[in-house]
């Protein structure tokens, strides 16, 4: 297929069959709300940041219609993935296991504060939030998570992007017997 020369062209390609399209549509809409939810950010926050009407994020996520190029990149540019992401390939790994991506979040949010050189406490106060409730975000206990402003000054604070947070740790390796 050929590269669009405008924005429309992505609404009527050529040489593809309409089925194809509205597939491609909806995986793309399905795709751009889970990422965005598994960030937990609100449609009127994520439109703040990129600069977009509130009702265009909702056309977006519905698939009612699909972004113009710019506005796909500044989107994914939020979440600091790749705009393939969002447009193709496999279901974005939050919604296949909430829990596990609970547990990368919980690693990577205490492996960038330390490397930061940030103390608990100095990151509660940035967030601010009480020392307590940041412990349990950091913790072993599932649920408690960033969500939302809080979640973007921890990725600013940290100098971090978004899908930084949510990286699969290492697996750990098996002793041998």
């Amino acid at each position: 297929m050929a590269i669009p020369e405008r924005a429309n062209d992505f609404a009527h390609p050529t040489n593809v069959s309409s089925e194809r399209v509205d597939a491609w549509k909806a995986k793309l809409a399905k795709n751009m709300r889970i990422y965005r939810e598994a960030f937990g950010i609100t449609q009127e926050e994520l439109a703040g940041l990129i600069g977009a009407k509130v009702s265009a994020i909702s056309n977006w996520e519905t698939g009612t219609r699909i972004p113009r190029p710019e506005w796909l990149i500044s989107y994914s540019q939020v979440f600091g993935l790749p705009v393939g992401a969002m447009m193709g390939g496999d279901t974005p790994r939050f919604e296949k296991d909430e829990e596990a991506a609970g547990r990368a979040f919980k690693y990577n949010l205490k492996k960038y504060r330390e490397r930061a050189g940030i103390t608990q406490k100095e990151m509660a106060e940035k967030l601010d939030m009480k020392l307590e409730f940041y412990k349990k975000v950091e913790g072993d206990k599932k649920g408690d998570r960033l969500y939302g402003k809080e979640l973007i000054i921890a990725k600013d604070v940290l100098g971090v992007e978004l899908a930084d947070l949510y990286e699969e740790p290492p697996k750990k390796k098996k002793r041998k017997a």
